[in-house]
């Protein structure tokens, strides 16, 4: 039985890991999403109703959309790989970087 235990925290930090460490970027500031605490509403007669929009989240999900994006601005390593110019001169993601971010997440 404490095979089962074990695979199951080896589970657990291997995708601790890869949230944090590579998708998140190590990033230690951000708020850990608690999920207990969501709410969801599978009745929803709306197609493609997500807990993402559910008005009863927004106070978990408050500034989370440009969290990576403040990450990647604030460290020299992450700015250099994620940031180009653009042909206007201003500042974007570079597509080719975020194709394969995407892929991996």
């Amino acid at each position: 039985m404490s095979q089962i235990s074990n695979l199951v925290v080896s589970k657990y930090q291997q995708a601790y890991a890869l949230l944090y460490n590579e998708l998140l970027f190590q990033a230690k500031d951000l708020i850990l999403m608690e999920s207990w605490r969501l709410k969801d509403d599978l009745d929803l007669e709306d197609f493609g109703g997500s807990w993402l929009s559910y008005p009863s989240n927004s106070e978990f999900l408050e500034g989370a959309e440009l969290a990576l994006f403040r990450r990647i601005q604030g460290n020299a390593e992450l700015r250099a790989m994620f940031l180009t110019k653009a042909k206007d001169g201003s500042i974007i993601l570079y597509p080719r970087v975020m194709a394969i971010y995407e892929a991996h997440a």
